[in-house]
């Protein structure tokens, strides 16, 4: 299972606001903040977060990993507590 998911690289950032419109990736500065952010992360949290925005499912990205399910779930839970902070100093 690891080799289907070893192509992914990056992901296109595809957020949706309060107002339930897409968040427009293509303001240089917003480009350069989300850039910032996904840098900010350990290389394993970045891995989840890629993997989960390109649609990989929790098991599938824990056996991509070798890691458990529940510890997917934890690096998600810190990645989203760091964006929330990565959002409030802004």
């Amino acid at each position: 299972m690891r080799s289907h998911l070893s192509h992914v690289t990056s992901v296109t950032f595809c957020h949706i606001d309060e107002s339930n419109e897409p968040l427009d990736t293509t303001d240089p500065l917003i480009r350069v903040e989300l850039s910032e952010l996904i840098e900010n992360l350990s290389d394993d949290d970045r891995k989840v977060f890629i993997l989960k925005a390109s649609g990989y499912s929790i098991e599938e990205i824990a056996n991509h990993m070798g890691i458990s399910k529940t510890r997917v779930k934890q690096r998600l839970v810190r990645i989203k507590r760091k964006m929330e902070e990565y959002i409030d100093e802004i």
